[in-house]
């Protein structure tokens, strides 16, 4: 099953991809692109699209993707569904490399954050936006091998939220950014927009300086020094598969961080994001 016959296509654009979404509600796609900060444009191409949403006679829609359907009963799980999908055909669809990795910008240059699942890599990007700090992403980032550079990857923040959970300064600053609250896989996610003051643009570049592992821990809030061996294997575990060419290229830009001690754990006890954030922004 696919999209009805009323639906229309759109391409979304960035750097070297393209994806393409069917939908008969234009708004709802514009919401979509105002969003990921990427406007989306009609298309009449005969490909395949990338993202198919249908819109129920009995209600919900039906967001399909990659051969699988995702039933949401509401226009805000779908919108969660819609704006998860997009990103996921850009990271099958780019060439460049992408790491499984938030990126903070200090001091003009990008700072990685790594770390397992769970380990609050989109809080800690929440809230190191809401102290002020300028955010690349929060879970994938693009390299330009090239050049050094981390680049802007097209997701939104979706950490596992609720407005309702947050400080009275953070849901003002977050309703004017614009937010969706929905449910994807049984997970409660709070979608807050990328096109915001305080978000670095698609077409920024800033230099690689620091890397953090991001670690929960039952004791108080600590960083220390990764040895070099645990950091580079860390750094390579984030590659996440694309149509980039070797990975080896990775190493061009990550070995030198490892070379001249710049990749530190990070281990954050409950409640503490905020002053680990803090601790992120102190002098080496």
């Amino acid at each position: 099953m696919g999209a009805s016959d009323r639906s229309m296509k759109y391409a979304f654009q960035w750097e070297d991809a393209v994806v393409f979404v069917s939908m008969s509600d234009p708004q709802f796609v514009e919401r979509v692109g105002a969003f990921l900060d990427i406007v989306p444009v009609a298309a009449s191409v005969t490909c395949d699209s990338d993202v198919d949403v249908e819109v129920l006679s009995a209600g919900g829609f039906d967001v399909f993707f990659e051969g699988r359907c995702c039933h949401c009963e509401n226009s805000e799980d779908c919108f969660l569904a819609v704006t998860t999908y997009v990103s996921a055909s850009f990271l099958r669809k780019t060439c460049h490399l992408v790491l499984h990795s938030g990126a903070v910008s200090i001091d003009g240059q990008g700072v990685l954050f790594v770390g397992e699942p769970y380990a609050g890599k989109s809080l800690f990007a929440l809230t190191a936006w809401l102290e002020g700090v300028p955010v690349i992403g929060d879970d994938w980032i693009a390299i330009d091998c090239e050049n050094n550079t981390v680049i802007p990857f097209p997701k939104t923040f979706k950490p596992r939220l609720s407005f309702d959970s947050l400080s009275t300064d953070a849901q003002q600053k977050i309703a004017e950014a614009g937010f969706v609250e929905g449910r994807m896989h049984d997970v409660h996610r709070l979608v807050v927009s990328r096109k915001t003051t305080g978000m670095i643009g698609y077409g920024e570049r800033k230099p690689i300086s620091r890397m953090v592992l991001l670690e929960r821990t039952e004791g108080t809030l600590s960083m220390s020094p990764l040895p070099s061996q645990d950091a580079l294997e860390i750094l390579l575990s984030q590659v996440v598969p694309t149509k980039s060419g070797s990975v080896l290229a990775v190493l061009q830009v990550l070995e030198p961080l490892v070379n001249r001690a710049a990749c530190h754990r990070l281990s954050i006890g409950e409640n503490e994001t905020r002053q680990a954030v803090l601790r992120l922004l102190e002098p080496n």
